[in-house]
């Protein structure tokens, strides 16, 4: 998908504006809206313990400790999010278990996840709004001997669909701007499909918004505007997906 990025300051009312061309398209739409992290950047994990190693590398045995990660964030009740936590290593024979949990903000443990993978994951859908947050323990088990380790961690909030509107047939793609469904538009000329949504946020944070489109020969591009009706982001470059990312 394609991204583009934008960053205001206030929270408010924006717009989402979809447009799709050619008939017998189909496409939909996804947006969450959450406030953002404290920290959106990639972190480099840090070695705090080496069980007797001086020298930053591990032998057959030994055990590797990674500081906790704790990511906070916002939710909006009935909003789905799933939290993944990724650890990449420069070794392929390093077993890697990472538990990682989600709270709510009282603190509760909401979710846990505890997987000999490097790709743990937890989902958790809010019952209320609020602070939530996300820590990502790590630790190391090396398979053979000598070994350099070096970790990198994501945390990523996938937020569920939560707003969607399908369009997959002639019949029931609407053209808000005619007031009509597109099979009653008559006439040699490229026909489009112009929808809007609306979203309101109750505080700064990080929104997100993507648009699939399945026919072969369409297009669509994908807008956010304020309140003002002032164009904040736009995805538009022929691609059958497009992306919004910022920080509102």
């Amino acid at each position: 998908p394609e991204v583009v990025t934008h960053t205001v300051l206030d929270a408010g009312t924006y717009y989402i504006q979809v447009v799709g061309e050619n008939k017998g398209s189909s496409y939909n739409l996804m947006w969450s809206a959450i406030p953002p992290p404290p920290d959106l950047d990639l972190t480099t994990a840090v070695v705090t313990e080496l069980t007797g190693i001086l020298d930053g590398r591990v032998t057959a045995g030994d055990r590797l400790e990674l500081d906790p990660e704790v990511r906070n964030y916002g939710a909006q009740p009935g909003i789905a999010s799933n939290v993944v936590g990724t650890l990449v290593s420069t070794d392929a024979f390093i077993t890697v278990e990472q538990p990682t949990g989600l709270y709510s903000n009282i603190p509760a443990q909401l979710a846990r996840s505890i997987q000999d993978t490097n790709l743990p994951r937890v989902a958790v859908s809010a019952s209320c709004p609020g602070g939530y947050a996300t820590d990502l323990e790590y630790r190391i088990d090396a398979d053979n001997a000598s070994t350099t380790v070096t970790g990198l961690i994501h945390l990523v909030v996938e937020a569920a669909e939560d707003a969607y509107e399908e369009n997959d047939t002639l019949d029931t793609s609407y053209n808000l701007a005619a007031d009509t469904v597109l099979s009653s538009v008559s006439g040699d000329g490229t026909q489009g499909d112009e929808d809007w949504y609306r979203i309101t946020l109750s505080e700064a944070g990080w929104f997100g918004a993507t648009c699939t489109f399945t026919h072969a020969y369409g297009d669509l591009s994908l807008s956010l505007y304020d309140l003002q009706t002032n164009l904040l982001a736009a995805s538009d470059t022929g691609n059958d997906e497009e992306a919004l990312s910022l920080i509102l």
